[in-house]
């Protein structure tokens, strides 16, 4: 608010990025934790529960889909064109309730979780293109990019691991090896300045 007052919007753009990949970096750390935990997680709930699994994949993409743009409501919430904010919020629940409408019949639950996924999806990109064309802005860097393949990659190292015969050990051991894996690449790779900074910060501290 204070940056846009200012017109300062080089400031602006440079918050605008670097909330997309702290965001992102957390996400999909987030992101991984739960997916990878997936099975162990529908093992422990009753048998019913058992459909929910694709509905937690894509309300969880949602939610990462959101995260990874970083602040886009809050550019356009403080920004001279905030009024568009009510148009995309507006257009959002129009997609909401027609994509469900076409989806729960064939798929059910699923399927309302999909139009949720597909609806994020088309807004968050009417979002970017908007801020792009008013304001030559965008979130994504190259850092994004190393974030979605670091992401990748701890997916298939992870996905190998062999299954343990204990639920909670198994959660307990891939959660580690996530954390293992993800943190200090993400800290070598460089993805976050912030990151790369508190962990420095930490380190110092310690010893």
């Amino acid at each position: 608010s204070e940056n846009f007052s200012k017109n300062n919007l080089q400031k602006i753009k440079e918050i605008y990025q670097e909330s997309s990949t702290n965001l992102s970096l957390i996400s999909t750390l987030i992101f991984l934790g739960i997916w990878l935990n997936a099975d162990n997680i529908f093992s422990i709930l009753p048998p019913q529960y058992e459909n929910g699994k694709y509905v937690l994949l894509f309300i969880a993409l949602a939610k990462l889909l959101g995260s990874s743009t970083g602040v886009n409501a809050f550019v356009l919430q403080y920004s001279p064109y905030f009024k568009a904010l009510l148009w995309f919020n507006l257009l959002f629940l129009f997609m909401v309730v027609v994509t469900n409408y076409l989806l729960i019949p064939p798929l059910g639950i699923t399927g309302a979780a999909l139009a949720t996924f597909l609806s994020q999806i088309f807004i968050v990109t009417l979002q970017i293109l908007y801020i792009r064309a008013k304001m030559k802005m965008f979130p994504f860097r190259i850092n994004n990019l190393k974030i979605l393949i670091l992401g990748g990659l701890v997916y298939l190292v992870v996905i190998f691991v062999p299954v343990q015969k204990n639920v909670v050990t198994d959660i307990i051991l891939r959660s580690l090896v996530i954390m293992v894996l993800y943190l200090p690449l993400a800290y070598f790779l460089k993805v976050s300045h912030e990151y790369t900074a508190r962990v420095k910060k930490v380190y110092q501290s310690i010893f």
